[in-house]
């Protein structure tokens, strides 16, 4: 099952385009550099005791995303042990 988008492939290039302009002024060479910063933030942050929706809040994304990247950065951390 598909997600269903009224956003045109155009619309969505655009956007992609501002957002990887936003990385780099941010001091990112791209997205995978980024994400590879951000889920290690969130994880810790959830170790400190922070809730998932205030974690989402802070990234810009959804309090379930940010308890599927805590848990994925679990699993990371585990098979590092």
């Amino acid at each position: 099952m598909g997600i269903i988008s009224t956003e045109t492939e155009d619309e969505g290039e655009i956007r992609f385009k501002k957002w990887i302009n936003l990385l780099k002024n941010s001091g990112f060479d791209d997205h995978i550099e980024y994400f590879n910063w951000r889920n290690p933030v969130i994880y810790k942050q959830r170790e400190a005791g922070r809730s998932f929706k205030n974690i989402g809040e802070d990234h810009g994304i959804s309090a379930t995303r940010a308890r599927q990247i805590y848990i994925k950065e679990q699993k990371v951390n585990l098979k590092d042990a």
